[in-house]
């Protein structure tokens, strides 16, 4: 069993001996005598993360599939979102050294050790602030999807020129990364977070209003009711207020909703920022038109139909006309 521990002792000694001077051929930081392991601290604290060749094929074969849409997608190798670039051979170090530490008579090179015992503490908590700025930007970029990232372009690029110095400047030795760097990030994405879900919470009441709406019966037809002259007439009559109070309730919760959403977008130059808000405004305004087209006027008619008896195809189809016109008149005085 020593032997197992001594020769597997050996082997981590000679792989850390490799690695060193792997990344000094690499990066010639030789010259200065400083150790890799050290140098494996000079990396940017964030990087954009990759796709995965499963993505790239998902992205692909969802756009068009021209030569030159497959070219671009190739050149687009980022998926927007943002990764921890610690170095993963000093956090393995850390859990290495840990455990030799264990062992007795296993000497723990003065790099490693120094590294692992002074600063695993100090980088720990570093990564975890870096975390929380990641996690904070890949929450924006996850939430939105294609047309909203082009809708909420200029907050993303808002976002983007905050966290630059994290991704081509600041390293893992800088002093102000906790101090300074990591709350103005957390800030600016914590607000841009916050619109998108004021975003997401609108659309979603603008969805369930249309859905209200297209349930909306427009005639009341009681079952095995037997109505005296002139009651059903009353009791439509009576009905046609409570629904026009329905219709334009819904109309006023649609309008104040975009109403409140628009600011966000307003202020922007972006030709993309405004195009997205025209063509947001012009889908929630064909969602309205669905939500109240005319399946709704021929539900209500046959449901009339079914309570009135009517002999003939021509009777049903002048019952069909006049709920049309009806539904005219009716939609006139609410919108």
């Amino acid at each position: 069993m020593d032997t197992y521990i001594e020769g597997k002792y050996n082997d981590w000694l000679v792989s850390m001996q490799n690695d060193e001077e792997h990344k000094e051929d690499e990066e010639d930081k030789g010259k200065d005598g400083s150790s890799s392991l050290v140098a494996g601290l000079e990396s940017h604290l964030m990087v954009r993360q990759q796709r995965t060749e499963e993505e790239m094929f998902h992205a692909a074969s969802e756009g068009l599939q021209s030569q030159q849409h497959k070219e671009t997608m190739k050149r687009n190798k980022h998926s927007g979102r943002l990764e921890n670039n610690f170095d993963h051979n000093l956090m393995r170090l850390f859990s290495e050294v840990r455990l030799w530490d264990t062992f007795e008579g296993m000497p723990i090179p003065y790099v490693a050790h120094d590294l692992a015992n002074n600063q695993n503490e100090r980088l720990r908590q570093l990564r975890d602030h870096v975390m929380i700025v990641v996690r904070g930007y890949n929450d924006v970029i996850d939430a939105l999807d294609t047309r909203e990232k082009r809708l909420f372009s200029d907050h993303v690029r808002q976002m983007d020129r905050r966290i630059a110095q994290g991704l081509n400047k600041l390293n893992w030795n800088h002093k102000t990364v906790k101090t300074w760097f990591v709350p103005a990030c957390k800030t600016v994405c914590d607000d841009t977070l916050k619109v998108v879900e004021e975003y997401k919470q609108g659309m979603e009441l603008i969805h369930t209003t249309c859905r209200a709406i297209k349930r909306t019966q427009l005639i009341l037809i009681e079952k095995n009711t037997v109505y005296e002259e002139g009651e059903f007439e009353a009791k439509q009559q009576e009905h046609r207020t409570t629904v026009t109070q329905t219709l334009q309730a819904a109309h006023n919760t649609i309008n104040s909703t975009l109403q409140a959403l628009r600011p966000a977008f307003l202020g922007s130059k972006s030709s993309d920022v405004q195009r997205e808000w025209v063509h947001l405004v012009r889908s929630v305004d064909q969602r309205v038109e669905a939500a109240v087209s005319d399946h709704r006027v021929v539900s209500s008619v046959l449901a009339c139909c079914g309570a009135v008896p009517v002999h003939g195809l021509n009777g049903i189809g002048s019952i069909f006309f006049w709920g049309d016109l009806f539904w005219g008149t009716f939609l006139s005085s609410i919108f």
